[in-house]
Protein backbone atom coordinates (compact mmCIF):
# COMPACT_ATOMS: atom_id res chain seq x y z
CA UNK A 1 0.00 0.00 0.00
CA UNK A 2 2.84 2.39 0.97
CA UNK A 3 4.24 1.65 -2.54
CA UNK A 4 1.18 2.44 -3.97
CA UNK A 5 0.84 5.81 -2.89
CA UNK A 6 3.95 6.49 -3.51
CA UNK A 7 4.45 5.81 -6.98
CA UNK A 8 1.02 7.53 -7.31
CA UNK A 9 2.56 10.49 -5.42
CA UNK A 10 5.60 10.61 -8.38
CA UNK A 11 2.70 10.29 -10.96
CA UNK A 12 0.59 13.33 -9.81
CA UNK A 13 3.79 15.41 -9.19
CA UNK A 14 5.10 14.53 -12.83
CA UNK A 15 1.56 15.32 -14.79
CA UNK A 16 1.28 18.54 -12.83
CA UNK A 17 4.88 19.26 -13.83
CA UNK A 18 3.76 18.34 -18.10
CA UNK A 19 0.49 19.05 -18.55
CA UNK A 20 -1.90 19.60 -15.54
CA UNK A 21 -2.89 19.17 -11.62
CA UNK A 22 -4.66 16.21 -11.36
CA UNK A 23 -5.81 13.94 -8.63
CA UNK A 24 -5.53 10.08 -8.38
CA UNK A 25 -7.82 9.11 -6.33
CA UNK A 26 -7.25 5.08 -6.67
CA UNK A 27 -4.63 2.46 -8.53
CA UNK A 28 -6.57 -0.02 -9.89
CA UNK A 29 -4.03 -3.42 -11.28
CA UNK A 30 -5.48 -5.27 -14.35
CA UNK A 31 -4.11 -7.41 -16.78
CA UNK A 32 -5.12 -7.57 -20.88
CA UNK A 33 -8.24 -8.16 -22.55
CA UNK A 34 -9.87 -8.48 -18.44
CA UNK A 35 -12.98 -6.80 -17.57
CA UNK A 36 -12.59 -4.76 -15.18
CA UNK A 37 -14.82 -1.91 -13.51
CA UNK A 38 -13.91 1.78 -12.04
CA UNK A 39 -13.75 2.37 -8.89
CA UNK A 40 -12.84 -1.37 -8.14
CA UNK A 41 -14.55 -2.46 -4.97
CA UNK A 42 -17.83 -0.61 -4.14
CA UNK A 43 -19.69 1.65 -6.29
CA UNK A 44 -19.56 5.99 -6.19
CA UNK A 45 -22.30 6.67 -4.23
CA UNK A 46 -24.25 10.02 -4.24
CA UNK A 47 -27.13 10.63 -1.89
CA UNK A 48 -30.25 12.76 -2.79
CA UNK A 49 -30.16 13.68 -6.08
CA UNK A 50 -32.34 14.62 -8.27
CA UNK A 51 -30.77 14.63 -11.69
CA UNK A 52 -27.62 12.63 -12.32
CA UNK A 53 -25.42 11.98 -15.48
CA UNK A 54 -22.19 10.22 -15.71
CA UNK A 55 -19.47 9.63 -18.44
CA UNK A 56 -15.73 8.47 -18.86
CA UNK A 57 -12.71 8.34 -21.06
CA UNK A 58 -10.02 6.55 -21.17
CA UNK A 59 -6.22 7.97 -21.83
CA UNK A 60 -2.90 7.14 -21.63
CA UNK A 61 -0.43 8.11 -19.20
CA UNK A 62 0.40 11.12 -21.31
CA UNK A 63 -3.37 12.06 -21.14
CA UNK A 64 -3.65 11.49 -24.81
CA UNK A 65 -7.20 10.24 -25.65
CA UNK A 66 -7.88 6.16 -26.20
CA UNK A 67 -11.62 6.42 -26.06
CA UNK A 68 -15.03 6.96 -24.61
CA UNK A 69 -16.28 4.34 -22.14
CA UNK A 70 -19.39 3.30 -22.99
CA UNK A 71 -20.48 0.40 -20.31
CA UNK A 72 -21.56 2.02 -17.55
CA UNK A 73 -23.67 0.92 -14.14
CA UNK A 74 -26.42 3.23 -13.25
CA UNK A 75 -28.88 2.54 -10.33
CA UNK A 76 -31.60 3.80 -10.26
CA UNK A 77 -31.56 3.95 -14.23
CA UNK A 78 -32.73 7.27 -16.30
CA UNK A 79 -36.60 6.70 -16.27
CA UNK A 80 -36.68 5.13 -12.82
CA UNK A 81 -34.93 8.55 -11.20
CA UNK A 82 -37.16 10.54 -13.01
CA UNK A 83 -39.84 9.21 -11.46
CA UNK A 84 -38.37 8.71 -8.06
CA UNK A 85 -37.46 12.25 -7.60
CA UNK A 86 -41.41 13.81 -9.15
CA UNK A 87 -42.25 14.92 -5.26
CA UNK A 88 -38.80 16.82 -5.03
CA UNK A 89 -37.15 14.36 -2.76
CA UNK A 90 -33.79 13.53 -3.69
CA UNK A 91 -32.48 9.57 -4.64
CA UNK A 92 -29.33 7.71 -4.12
CA UNK A 93 -27.22 7.32 -7.04
CA UNK A 94 -24.49 4.02 -7.71
CA UNK A 95 -22.44 4.58 -10.19
CA UNK A 96 -19.47 2.53 -12.17
CA UNK A 97 -17.70 2.71 -15.13
CA UNK A 98 -17.08 -0.77 -16.72
CA UNK A 99 -14.16 -0.88 -19.15
CA UNK A 100 -11.18 -3.29 -20.72
CA UNK A 101 -7.93 -2.71 -22.30
CA UNK A 102 -5.54 -4.99 -24.34
CA UNK A 103 -2.64 -3.95 -24.21
CA UNK A 104 0.04 -3.25 -21.58
CA UNK A 105 0.71 0.35 -20.10
CA UNK A 106 -0.23 2.64 -17.65
CA UNK A 107 -3.64 4.29 -18.60
CA UNK A 108 -5.58 7.17 -17.01
CA UNK A 109 -9.41 6.43 -16.19
CA UNK A 110 -11.09 10.17 -15.55
CA UNK A 111 -14.71 9.75 -14.69
CA UNK A 112 -16.82 13.10 -14.90
CA UNK A 113 -20.24 13.78 -13.13
CA UNK A 114 -22.53 16.39 -13.34
CA UNK A 115 -25.37 16.10 -11.18
CA UNK A 116 -28.31 18.02 -9.00
CA UNK A 117 -29.12 18.25 -5.11
CA UNK A 118 -32.54 18.86 -3.65
CA UNK A 119 -31.23 22.75 -3.56
CA UNK A 120 -31.64 22.64 -7.37
CA UNK A 121 -27.53 23.76 -7.56
CA UNK A 122 -25.97 21.91 -10.53
CA UNK A 123 -22.13 20.66 -9.81
CA UNK A 124 -19.68 19.11 -11.86
CA UNK A 125 -17.04 16.75 -10.64
CA UNK A 126 -14.15 14.76 -12.55
CA UNK A 127 -11.91 12.25 -10.72
CA UNK A 128 -9.17 9.74 -12.12
CA UNK A 129 -8.16 6.61 -11.40
CA UNK A 130 -4.98 5.07 -12.31
CA UNK A 131 -5.18 1.55 -14.36
CA UNK A 132 -2.17 -0.03 -14.78
CA UNK A 133 -2.58 -2.98 -17.48
CA UNK A 134 0.20 -5.97 -17.32
CA UNK A 135 0.35 -9.61 -18.80
CA UNK A 136 -1.85 -12.62 -17.33
CA UNK A 137 0.07 -15.17 -15.67
CA UNK A 138 -0.35 -18.80 -16.95
CA UNK A 139 -1.59 -21.66 -14.45
CA UNK A 140 0.86 -24.15 -15.11
CA UNK A 141 4.13 -24.41 -17.77
CA UNK A 142 2.77 -24.62 -21.27
CA UNK A 143 5.59 -27.85 -22.00
CA UNK A 144 5.15 -28.18 -25.61
CA UNK A 145 7.88 -29.83 -28.07
CA UNK A 146 8.43 -28.35 -30.83
CA UNK A 147 8.42 -31.92 -32.63
CA UNK A 148 6.56 -34.67 -31.67
CA UNK A 149 6.37 -38.03 -33.28
CA UNK A 150 3.48 -39.79 -35.02
CA UNK A 151 1.67 -41.76 -32.61
CA UNK A 152 2.11 -39.46 -29.65
CA UNK A 153 -0.07 -38.14 -26.50
CA UNK A 154 -0.11 -34.64 -25.89
CA UNK A 155 -2.60 -32.51 -24.09
CA UNK A 156 -1.84 -29.32 -22.72
CA UNK A 157 -3.70 -26.40 -20.81
CA UNK A 158 -2.98 -22.73 -21.38
CA UNK A 159 -5.45 -21.59 -18.55
CA UNK A 160 -3.94 -18.31 -17.29
CA UNK A 161 -4.44 -16.84 -13.04
CA UNK A 162 -6.30 -14.34 -14.28
CA UNK A 163 -8.79 -15.30 -16.73
CA UNK A 164 -11.38 -16.69 -15.14
CA UNK A 165 -14.11 -17.18 -17.41
CA UNK A 166 -13.84 -20.64 -18.91
CA UNK A 167 -16.24 -20.27 -21.51
CA UNK A 168 -14.23 -17.70 -23.17
CA UNK A 169 -11.46 -19.76 -24.05
CA UNK A 170 -11.19 -21.89 -26.95
CA UNK A 171 -8.59 -22.36 -29.36
CA UNK A 172 -7.73 -24.14 -33.15
CA UNK A 173 -4.87 -25.47 -35.09
CA UNK A 174 -4.17 -24.97 -38.31
CA UNK A 175 -2.19 -26.45 -41.28
CA UNK A 176 0.96 -24.08 -43.07
CA UNK A 177 -1.87 -23.50 -45.54
CA UNK A 178 -3.97 -21.88 -43.08
CA UNK A 179 -6.40 -24.08 -42.79
CA UNK A 180 -7.94 -25.50 -39.66
CA UNK A 181 -7.79 -28.68 -38.59
CA UNK A 182 -8.80 -29.16 -35.11
CA UNK A 183 -10.53 -26.60 -32.49
CA UNK A 184 -12.27 -26.80 -29.08
CA UNK A 185 -13.34 -25.23 -26.32
CA UNK A 186 -12.11 -24.50 -22.96
CA UNK A 187 -8.13 -23.96 -22.10
CA UNK A 188 -7.66 -27.63 -22.25
CA UNK A 189 -5.79 -28.63 -25.74
CA UNK A 190 -5.65 -32.32 -26.86
CA UNK A 191 -3.45 -33.38 -30.33
CA UNK A 192 -3.93 -37.24 -30.25
CA UNK A 193 -6.04 -37.34 -33.42
CA UNK A 194 -3.76 -34.76 -35.51
CA UNK A 195 -0.46 -37.16 -33.64
CA UNK A 196 -2.38 -40.32 -35.03
CA UNK A 197 -3.48 -38.49 -38.76
CA UNK A 198 -0.68 -39.87 -41.40
CA UNK A 199 -1.53 -37.55 -43.79
CA UNK A 200 0.06 -34.96 -41.29
CA UNK A 201 3.59 -36.64 -41.39
CA UNK A 202 6.34 -34.11 -42.09
CA UNK A 203 3.71 -31.41 -41.35
CA UNK A 204 4.12 -28.05 -38.85
CA UNK A 205 0.76 -27.17 -37.49
CA UNK A 206 0.39 -24.21 -35.75
CA UNK A 207 -1.92 -24.16 -32.22
CA UNK A 208 -3.57 -20.60 -31.12
CA UNK A 209 -5.20 -20.19 -27.78
CA UNK A 210 -7.80 -17.41 -27.60
CA UNK A 211 -9.96 -15.56 -25.02
CA UNK A 212 -12.50 -13.69 -24.91
CA UNK A 213 -11.76 -14.22 -29.13
CA UNK A 214 -8.11 -12.41 -29.00
CA UNK A 215 -4.37 -14.36 -28.78
CA UNK A 216 -3.08 -13.19 -26.09
CA UNK A 217 0.71 -12.87 -24.48
CA UNK A 218 1.36 -14.15 -20.76
CA UNK A 219 3.83 -14.74 -18.28
CA UNK A 220 5.25 -17.75 -17.37
CA UNK A 221 7.24 -19.15 -14.57
CA UNK A 222 8.10 -16.01 -12.93
CA UNK A 223 9.76 -14.43 -16.68
CA UNK A 224 9.21 -11.07 -17.44
CA UNK A 225 9.42 -11.95 -20.71
CA UNK A 226 6.03 -12.41 -22.13
CA UNK A 227 5.34 -14.99 -24.72
CA UNK A 228 2.21 -15.23 -27.27
CA UNK A 229 -0.71 -17.81 -27.04
CA UNK A 230 0.43 -19.34 -30.32
CA UNK A 231 2.22 -22.25 -30.79
CA UNK A 232 3.81 -24.26 -33.73
CA UNK A 233 4.89 -27.84 -33.63
CA UNK A 234 6.52 -29.88 -36.31
CA UNK A 235 5.27 -33.71 -36.63
CA UNK A 236 7.35 -36.48 -38.00
CA UNK A 237 7.49 -40.23 -38.18
CA UNK A 238 9.80 -42.63 -36.11
CA UNK A 239 12.61 -44.50 -36.72
CA UNK A 240 12.22 -47.71 -38.80
CA UNK A 241 14.62 -50.43 -37.08
CA UNK A 242 15.61 -53.84 -36.96
CA UNK A 243 16.44 -56.80 -35.53
CA UNK A 244 18.42 -59.85 -37.63
CA UNK A 245 21.74 -62.28 -37.00
CA UNK A 246 21.87 -60.97 -41.06
CA UNK A 247 24.35 -57.95 -41.77
CA UNK A 248 22.70 -55.01 -43.10
CA UNK A 249 24.90 -53.86 -45.93
CA UNK A 250 23.79 -49.52 -45.29
CA UNK A 251 23.86 -49.84 -41.81
CA UNK A 252 27.02 -51.95 -41.04
CA UNK A 253 29.88 -50.60 -42.09
CA UNK A 254 32.47 -52.84 -39.94
CA UNK A 255 34.18 -55.43 -41.37
CA UNK A 256 33.33 -58.36 -38.86
CA UNK A 257 32.04 -61.49 -40.42
CA UNK A 258 28.76 -62.73 -39.67
CA UNK A 259 27.88 -66.31 -39.59
CA UNK A 260 24.72 -68.33 -39.84
CA UNK A 261 23.73 -71.92 -39.14
CA UNK A 262 21.00 -73.37 -42.13
CA UNK A 263 19.68 -75.15 -39.02
CA UNK A 264 18.99 -71.87 -37.12
CA UNK A 265 15.47 -70.94 -37.56
CA UNK A 266 15.53 -68.44 -35.36
CA UNK A 267 18.37 -66.60 -37.84
CA UNK A 268 15.57 -67.19 -40.86
CA UNK A 269 13.54 -64.01 -39.82
CA UNK A 270 14.16 -60.10 -39.53
CA UNK A 271 11.83 -58.24 -37.30
CA UNK A 272 10.74 -54.62 -37.72
CA UNK A 273 9.41 -51.69 -35.85
CA UNK A 274 9.05 -47.69 -35.42
CA UNK A 275 10.90 -46.10 -33.03
CA UNK A 276 11.07 -42.77 -31.79
CA UNK A 277 12.88 -41.45 -28.33
CA UNK A 278 10.57 -38.65 -26.41
CA UNK A 279 11.17 -36.17 -23.57
CA UNK A 280 8.78 -38.40 -21.23
CA UNK A 281 10.34 -42.32 -22.60
CA UNK A 282 9.80 -44.14 -26.10
CA UNK A 283 6.61 -44.48 -28.93
CA UNK A 284 6.84 -47.39 -31.06
CA UNK A 285 4.49 -48.07 -33.63
CA UNK A 286 4.18 -51.43 -35.75
CA UNK A 287 4.65 -51.29 -39.16
CA UNK A 288 2.21 -51.93 -41.91
CA UNK A 289 4.18 -53.77 -44.53
CA UNK A 290 2.83 -54.08 -48.16
CA UNK A 291 4.21 -55.06 -51.52
CA UNK A 292 6.59 -57.35 -49.58
CA UNK A 293 9.57 -58.75 -52.07
CA UNK A 294 12.98 -60.54 -51.15
CA UNK A 295 15.11 -61.66 -53.54
CA UNK A 296 18.02 -64.01 -52.38
CA UNK A 297 21.42 -64.84 -53.51
CA UNK A 298 22.15 -67.51 -54.68
CA UNK A 299 18.60 -67.44 -56.81
CA UNK A 300 17.24 -70.99 -55.55
CA UNK A 301 18.57 -70.10 -52.06
CA UNK A 302 14.98 -69.55 -50.56
CA UNK A 303 11.76 -71.38 -51.10
CA UNK A 304 9.19 -68.93 -49.47
CA UNK A 305 9.16 -66.07 -47.48
CA UNK A 306 6.01 -64.11 -45.53
CA UNK A 307 5.30 -61.19 -43.16
CA UNK A 308 3.34 -61.58 -39.72
CA UNK A 309 3.01 -59.75 -36.86
CA UNK A 310 2.88 -59.98 -33.05
CA UNK A 311 2.63 -57.04 -30.40
CA UNK A 312 4.63 -53.98 -32.18
CA UNK A 313 6.21 -56.02 -34.22
CA UNK A 314 6.28 -57.17 -38.09
CA UNK A 315 8.37 -60.79 -38.90
CA UNK A 316 9.80 -60.98 -42.03
CA UNK A 317 10.40 -64.79 -41.77
CA UNK A 318 11.77 -67.22 -44.95
CA UNK A 319 12.52 -70.81 -45.12
CA UNK A 320 16.06 -72.49 -46.60
CA UNK A 321 15.20 -74.34 -50.15
CA UNK A 322 15.51 -78.12 -48.11
CA UNK A 323 16.42 -79.54 -52.12
CA UNK A 324 19.51 -76.56 -52.40
CA UNK A 325 20.87 -77.58 -49.17
CA UNK A 326 20.73 -80.93 -50.14
CA UNK A 327 23.13 -80.50 -52.96
CA UNK A 328 25.77 -78.85 -50.78
CA UNK A 329 28.21 -80.96 -49.13
CA UNK A 330 28.81 -81.02 -45.09
CA UNK A 331 30.40 -78.31 -43.39
CA UNK A 332 30.00 -76.29 -46.91
CA UNK A 333 29.75 -72.27 -46.53
CA UNK A 334 27.49 -70.31 -49.03
CA UNK A 335 28.31 -66.69 -49.20
CA UNK A 336 24.37 -65.67 -49.08
CA UNK A 337 22.79 -62.48 -49.82
CA UNK A 338 19.35 -60.89 -49.25
CA UNK A 339 17.19 -57.92 -50.70
CA UNK A 340 14.68 -56.93 -48.71
CA UNK A 341 12.08 -54.15 -50.21
CA UNK A 342 8.51 -53.46 -49.22
CA UNK A 343 6.71 -50.15 -48.45
CA UNK A 344 4.94 -48.71 -44.89
CA UNK A 345 1.92 -47.06 -44.13
CA UNK A 346 3.98 -43.71 -43.75
CA UNK A 347 4.42 -43.78 -48.12
CA UNK A 348 8.18 -44.92 -48.07
CA UNK A 349 9.72 -47.70 -49.70
CA UNK A 350 12.02 -49.48 -47.72
CA UNK A 351 15.15 -51.10 -49.20
CA UNK A 352 17.63 -53.08 -47.18
CA UNK A 353 20.31 -55.12 -48.64
CA UNK A 354 21.92 -58.63 -46.29
CA UNK A 355 24.32 -60.60 -46.52
CA UNK A 356 26.01 -63.28 -44.44
CA UNK A 357 27.66 -66.68 -44.60
CA UNK A 358 25.69 -69.75 -44.39
CA UNK A 359 27.27 -73.07 -43.00
CA UNK A 360 26.22 -76.52 -43.30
Amino acid sequence: MIRNIFYVLILFFSLINSQESITILDTIDVVTSQAFKVPAEKNIVFANLLKFEGKAVLFDKNLNQIHDANEYFRSPDEKTMEKEVKTGRGANVQFHVEDKIDEVGEYLMRIDVRLMGENRQIQQHSVYYLIRVSNPHIASVVDLEPEYFYSEKKTFSFATQEYSDVNLYYWDVEDQSGNKLLSGKGPVITLDTLFSNLSLIDSKLKIKGYYADKVFEYLENGNTTPKKSEWEIFIKKPTLNEFTDWKNEEKDNSTKAFFISVYSDQAMKILYTYTGKTESGFVVVKPDIRSLSLVSEPENLIKSYKSSKSGSWVFITFELNQEYLDSLEEFAEISAKLKVKFKTQFNETIQYDYSSTLYK
